[in-house]
């Protein structure tokens, strides 16, 4: 801008002009639309030279083929050559209305097609392309800048959460406004930031200590991205109850198991009762057969324990096991006393 300036002042006025574009650096809508071209800039390249080289062709044809049919005295010499030729259909056909038909002579014969491709082709199709490449890149650039101001004006800037949440969340007008305000105000956390800046780390408690280094990192973890405590507070007394449920609903849990086990212990002892009373019976019914047996050999009948004795010995032989004699019973079957020192 101050170069503009002293040139228009020292060379020429004509300069002037010039300065009112400081509009594109003050005016973001304005700066908008320069970069609807900058933006697509190679699109816009590669649409252009397909243009000039389909404005080429043409060129060709009519220089072949109709040189002769320029109606205008003035342009004799509009296709002499084929740089003049091509310099005609690029300048009359793409300004004129109906391309580069308009300034030759009017005639429905040999080149009606030619008229109507050339139209057709690099006045509907291809100028078309270079425009709509234009208008959505602006009315991309367009969103963008209602999405940033959206973001600015219905987001909080430290949580995220949008207005309508908040004004939803609480009975009160304004919720929304109230928490930017008061809950999240972004240039408390701002100060903060300078704060932890200014204070010398050995200073830092461990809160202050993790915060820096996330700040050094860039990292924005300790914000609280989409929590709000003003949203959670009327749901304490729902978690507490919530929490008093599932103890309640552990505890009945574990009770029920105890009691599932203590039956089965029950169960178990009872078989283990059941299966001893018929062993011992089954036992007592042996040693009286073993008995009468005896008597009616004419055996002599030895004492509740022999016999339990002899008959853990049979079994003990039954299954290839050698029973060991306790001392006692080696001195009785020696017929020596069993003396002790």
């Amino acid at each position: 801008y101050t170069v503009l300036a002293i040139i228009s002042m020292v060379r020429d006025d004509v300069f002037h002009p010039l300065l009112l574009l400081d509009i594109i650096v003050k005016d973001s809508t304005t700066r908008a639309v320069i970069d609807a071209v900058v933006i697509p800039i190679k699109q816009l390249a590669a649409t252009l030279l397909l243009t000039l080289f389909v404005i080429y062709i043409f060129s060709m044809i009519l220089f072949k083929n109709f040189a002769a049919e320029f109606s205008s005295a003035d342009s004799s010499m509009d296709c002499d050559t084929l740089w003049h030729c091509f310099l005609a259909s690029l300048n009359y056909g793409m300004r004129l209305s109906g391309g580069i038909g308009d300034i030759m002579s009017h005639t429905l014969d040999e080149r009606l097609m030619l008229d109507l491709m050339y139209f057709l082709i690099v006045l509907v199709i291809l100028l078309n392309i270079v425009f709509g490449i234009i208008i959505d890149t602006f009315s991309d650039l367009r969103n963008k800048k209602l999405d940033r101001l959206n973001d600015t004006t219905e987001k909080c800037f430290i949580c995220g959460m949008d207005r309508f949440t908040f004004d939803s969340a609480s009975n009160e007008p304004q919720a929304f406004r109230h928490h930017l305000k008061h809950d999240h105000y972004m240039w408390n956390y701002l100060n903060f930031i300078f704060f932890i800046w200014q204070q010398d780390r050995d200073d830092d408690d461990g809160l202050e200590l993790y915060v820096r280094k996330l700040i050094e990192k860039n990292d924005i973890m300790w914000l609280p991205k989409g929590r709000a405590m003003c949203l959670t507070a009327g749901n304490d007394v729902e978690e507490e109850e919530s929490i008093e449920v599932q103890l309640a609903r552990v505890e009945k849990d574990i009770f029920e198991h105890m009691n599932i086990q203590q039956a089965l212990n029950l169960q178990h002892f009872t078989k283990n009762e059941n299966v001893l009373d018929r062993v011992s019976g089954s036992n007592e019914e042996i040693l009286r057969l073993m008995q009468l047996q005896m008597q009616r050999n004419g055996t002599t009948q030895f004492s509740r324990s022999e016999s339990a004795r002899r008959l853990n010995q049979d079994r003990a032989t039954k299954l290839g096991i050698t029973p060991q004699p306790s001392p006692s019973n080696r001195a009785h079957r020696d017929g020596r006393p069993n003396s002790t020192k």
